[in-house]
């Protein structure tokens, strides 16, 4: 079922992606994104979609009924819902509703008990850093590489990432007492840990001393900035290995690294096996 009236202005888009085999070898894939900026007629009523939702409110307000629950979308709100199940999203009278939004599918079970069962909106701790994943996602939209797809799954498990962290819990409860510069180059890092980065990137985004920022990154990630995006690429570089049979060399390159020989070395440091020995005991093509 589906109706919808799409009062929207001119400066609103809407990209639909068709997802290849490649795109599936990783955790997410994207099927649809983009931005309008709704007028008060604006409004989309559907269930038995197969996908997931997320709407991120950047100004103007609306409102969302999923399943027998109503909630009021402001800025700075971010919402996540199963899509099979029925829903009603509108403007709210005599306001404009702007708002970013992207359809996806993938491996959300460690998710759902936070994000999925109940429709609650979340007051984004950054607005930016989810803004700048959702752009990544638009920039890579029309890309078919196995790069595209790799980093367009890195963003969404980060921008859920991200929701999760703006609860301010931790799994036990309690509240996190977190430096936003230090969450930001974190966030920085994961969106752009297949470039080349170096120190003089972390502290420009920062405005820390070289030695203050590695000491504060570390108290509060728990390792350096340098090896952060180290992690970062040995993630996406697992993922490859599961899910797809190219070469090592080839992840290699996909994930950043420039020689083999330094992706091994790097990936047997986190991982404790070698690439081949890591892919012939966990791949699940």
């Amino acid at each position: 079922m589906l109706e919808y009236n799409l009062d929207i202005g001119s400066d609103s888009y809407w990209h639909i992606q068709t997802p290849d085999s490649t795109a599936g070898l990783f955790p997410f894939y994207i099927t649809e994104c983009g931005y309008f900026s709704a007028g008060e007629g604006y409004y989309t009523k559907r269930s038995a979609l197969n996908s997931y939702l997320l709407m991120v409110t950047v100004s103007g307000s609306g409102w969302m009924k999923w399943k027998d629950k109503r909630v009021t979308l402001n800025e700075g709100d971010a919402v996540v819902i199963d899509c099979g199940a029925y829903q009603e999203y509108a403007t709210n009278p005599g306001k404009r509703w702007c708002f970013y939004f992207l359809h996806f599918n993938g491996l959300t079970d460690g998710f759902k008990g936070t994000l999925f069962q109940t429709l609650s909106p979340v007051r984004l701790r950054s607005l930016e850093a989810v803004l700048s994943r959702i752009n990544t996602v638009d920039g890579l939209i029309s890309q078919t590489s196995i790069k595209a797809y790799a980093n367009q799954s890195h963003a969404v498990s980060g921008i859920l990432t991200e929701l999760i962290n703006s609860t301010g819990k931790d799994p036990d409860g309690g509240t996190r007492g977190k430096r936003p510069e230090i969450e930001k180059l974190a966030a920085f890092i994961r969106d752009h840990c297949t470039e080349e980065l170096h120190i003089d990137d972390f502290t420009e985004f920062t405005r820390f001393s070289k030695h203050h920022l590695i000491r504060m990154f570390k108290q509060q990630i728990g390792i350096t900035p340098y090896k952060y995006m180290h992690k970062c690429r040995i993630n996406l570089a697992q993922e490859l290995l599961r899910r797809s049979d190219i070469s090592v060399s080839d992840v290699a390159f996909s994930v950043g690294y420039d020689e083999p020989v330094m992706f091994i070395r790097h990936f047997k440091s986190f991982v404790g096996v070698t690439p081949n020995e890591y892919r012939s005991g966990n791949m699940i093509l």
